[in-house]
């Protein structure tokens, strides 16, 4: 996920006990070499193995009393999918006490073990109570420290880990409600393209019916491939098979107009293999069918244009008849306009705020009639079609 830190800690059990055991010997080395030249700062003879050996071995106990603290930790703090899992309050403070006075009695006594084991470590053959007493009466207060500590960084990695869990599983579920909202808004258009389908067809059964035999053939086909479509739930599509899916309906609406319709494409071939919103240019065809040629008495035609302009992909869709734009930009079609609506909606949704631009204008190109423009992130084809994802400040938000 973008933004989203890395683990602290290696995936592979292996290389994470690497990783520690190489911060534990580290932290003796340190502080053998600290303990080393100490010693020769007050004047005594220390050698730098013997202190290097003795840190090495505190720091290690440490080690070897680690998972212990990570378990009173994980108790304290709970899993990080299951935050109900970790102990009342009044429970964990003592677990936080009793866990600290553990570790002031065994850390001393695993070293001192250690230690009795190890002659290189005991050049006075020293006790194993002699040692344990020293070490006690010496290191508990620092222990304390280290144990504190220790508990310490190990709730906030488990804090940064419910934290990483928390924002996967919320970028999880924005996805699944984008999905079903682009699903919806998808669906909603199909039973408003049928609708214009049909009264289309009706128009000729009666004047013209071989002409309407193979305006349903037609539509046949049409149909098939919306139902192919909206089945792939893919919210994103290549530009090509957009261009396809509008090829049919105009075929449709060609039985109908005969000689009254043109269709022109005017497509960048880079454009071509670009991903965009799936049924995006249905509602636009239809628009301009419905309000242009139409209403136009003699010969009309529909351009659909494609281009890229550096990380922007520019869609239109034009006809050269009709009604013109009303004063806020946009056509009114009966029923509310749930086409043009809909693309609005859609184009928000898959791009995010900021990250698209559409317009309903009259044709820049000086001629008469409507062009429906949009401008998109230009995102090349992948292996899966990808759904909505997080939108970069630098660059425009992919589909």
């Amino acid at each position: 996920m973008p933004g989203d830190p890395r683990p602290l800690l290696p995936a592979a059990p292996w290389a994470r006990a690497a990783a520690l055991l190489g911060a534990w010997t580290l932290l003796g080395v340190i502080f053998g070499l600290q303990l080393h030249g100490a010693a020769r700062v007050a004047g005594r003879a220390l050698p730098l193995g013997l202190a290097l050996g003795w840190q090495l071995v505190e720091w290690h106990a440490w080690g070897a009393l680690a998972p212990g603290i990570w378990w009173l930790t994980r108790r304290l703090h709970g899993h990080p999918l299951d935050p109900d899992d970790a102990w009342p309050p009044a429970r964990a403070a003592l677990g936080v006490l009793f866990g600290g006075l553990f570790v002031s009695f065994a850390h001393p006594a695993l070293v001192a073990t250690l230690h009795a084991l190890m002659p290189a470590l005991n050049p006075e053959d020293r006790a194993w109570a002699q040692i344990y007493a020293f070490l006690l009466s010496t290191r508990w207060a620092f222990g304390l420290v280290i144990y504190a500590g220790l508990l310490g960084t190990m709730l906030a990695v488990l804090a940064r880990q419910r934290w990483r869990e928390d924002r996967a599983r919320s970028a999880r579920l924005e996805a699944q409600l984008a999905v079903a909202r682009l699903a919806t808004l998808q669906s909603q258009l199909q039973p408003h393209f049928l609708f214009n389908a049909l009264n289309a067809v009706a128009s000729l059964v009666h004047a013209r019916p071989d002409d309407a035999e193979r305006m349903i053939a037609r539509l046949g086909d049409l149909l098939r491939a919306t139902l192919e479509t909206g089945a792939d739930r893919r919210p994103a599509v290549p530009l090509d098979e957009e261009l396809a899916l509008a090829g049919k309906y105009l075929a449709v609406e060609q039985v109908r107009f005969a000689d009254r319709l043109r269709v022109r494409e005017e497509i960048d071939p880079a454009a071509r293999a670009a991903l965009v919103p799936a049924l995006i240019l249905q509602p636009l065809v239809e628009n301009a069918v419905r309000h242009g040629i139409s209403r136009r008495p003699g010969p009309g035609e529909i351009v659909l244009r494609a281009r890229t302009d550096g990380p922007w992909l520019e869609l239109s869709v034009a006809d050269d008849g009709g009604e013109e734009p009303v004063a806020d930009g946009e056509r009114r079609a009966p029923g509310g306009g749930v086409g043009l609506a809909n693309v609005r909606a859609r184009l928000a949704e898959v791009c995010g705020e900021g990250g698209w631009d559409f317009a309903l204008r009259p044709r820049p190109d000086g001629r008469p009639g409507t062009e429906a423009w949009m401008k998109i992130p230009l995102v090349p084809p992948l292996a899966d079609s990808p759904g909505p994802v997080e939108a970069s400040s630098a660059h425009p938000r992919p589909i």
